[in-house]
């Protein structure tokens, strides 16, 4: 009998949701995605990838999706915001590597099991 009346109770208090749970489960999807894509993807395959430039590329992303759907609801229209925090949190990923010094030669070698290339060399493979 308890668990009838706990089930019940339930599906009425879930039929009189609050909007601010509407707002996380639209949401989610979205914010998760823009939040953990670009550092996770970075991480995997750029060898000069930092903590503090995945670090600021989470909270790019993250701030990016939510502040126009917050304040400005209607800026983009039905069009998914995603795409201009992914690129906002890719253009801060690699701004922060460069405006931090780079993963030590051993962290490289331990994980990419390849030679660092000197900065001399990559000016020249840049060119």
């Amino acid at each position: 009998m308890a668990t009838l009346a706990i089930g019940v109770g339930v599906i009425l208090i879930s039929l009189t949701l609050p909007d601010y749970v509407r707002f996380v489960v639209a949401f989610a999807p979205g914010g998760s995605q823009s939040t953990f894509i670009v550092p996770t993807v970075f991480g995997l395959f750029w060898k000069r990838a930092t903590k503090w430039g995945g670090i600021a590329s989470m909270y790019a992303g993250l701030v990016a999706c939510l502040t126009p759907e917050v304040f400005f609801p209607d800026l983009f229209g039905d069009v998914v915001n995603l795409v201009p925090a992914l690129a906002l949190s890719i253009v801060t990923m690699v701004a922060v590597r460069l405006l931090t010094p780079g993963p030590p030669e051993e962290i490289i070698r331990l994980f990419w099991r390849a030679s660092v290339p000197s900065d001399k060399q990559e000016a020249t493979l840049q060119r």
